[in-house]
């Protein structure tokens, strides 16, 4: 069904514990994450204001040899691609919408040496980004409205993820299919018969009394079960 790239579980840090967001992480990397997903906010193209470039740093020597990838929902996200390479993220997922020269933000991501990738909202089509899709190393389905952790997964985004994971297959392309909001042991499971192989677990990963690692093995047999 799926070519190329096996299951990845993300971890997003917006669910962690802020208050102890060094130890989260370690845990999760030592719990067998396969990346850490970095949401930052400006609090104009979406209301909330999260991490910036000093929490990375900061919580880059728990993360040991598991890249990072930065989802940017920023205005202009190119004006902070040069600092976010330097840190030494590893991708860098913006959206089109955010963007006054979209190929220059990509092509400036990719000349810094980091992978790079799109988004696309709930209510976005695919066509949006259909045209430069052999150009991305990943593309995000949003599976809930951009900003705010701890959402409901949206069912109706499925038929895109399935049109994405098609038009991926039928063109040969190495773009990794992701999908973040939502995700859990249940929703992981559709999600990936829909055609998606990288799942942003936030919620489902992090919080009160959550064996982290435990939590990670459980959202990977769930994709297995029938």
């Amino acid at each position: 069904m799926k070519s190329g790239n096996g299951v990845e579980i993300l971890p997003s840090i917006l669910a962690a514990d802020f208050s102890k967001m060094g130890e989260e992480v370690l845990a999760a990397v030592q719990g067998g994450a396969d990346g850490l997903h970095i949401d930052i906010m400006d609090g104009q193209f979406v209301p909330p204001i999260t991490f910036g470039s000093q929490m990375i740093k900061d919580i880059k020597p728990y993360v040991a040899q598991v890249p990072m990838e930065v989802h940017l929902m920023v205005h202009e996200p190119i004006k902070m691609v040069q600092e976010l390479s330097e840190i030494g993220v590893k991708s860098v997922i913006i959206h089109s919408e955010a963007c006054l020269d979209l190929e220059a933000t990509l092509l400036s991501i990719k000349s810094h040496g980091m992978q790079s990738g799109v988004a696309i909202k709930p209510d976005t089509h695919v066509d949006a980004i259909e045209g430069i899709l052999d150009q991305l190393d990943i593309v995000l389905a949003m599976t809930v409205e951009p900003g705010y952790g701890g959402q409901k997964y949206i069912e109706t985004v499925e038929p895109k993820i399935k049109l994405l994971r098609e038009l991926i297959e039928k063109g040969n392309l190495l773009t990794k299919l992701e999908v973040d909001g939502g995700i859990n042991e249940s929703t992981i499971r559709s999600a990936y018969r829909a055609g998606a192989t990288r799942f942003v677990c936030g919620s489902a990963i992090f919080g009160e009394s959550k064996d982290i690692k435990n939590q990670i093995i459980k959202l990977r047999e769930a994709i297995h079960i029938s």
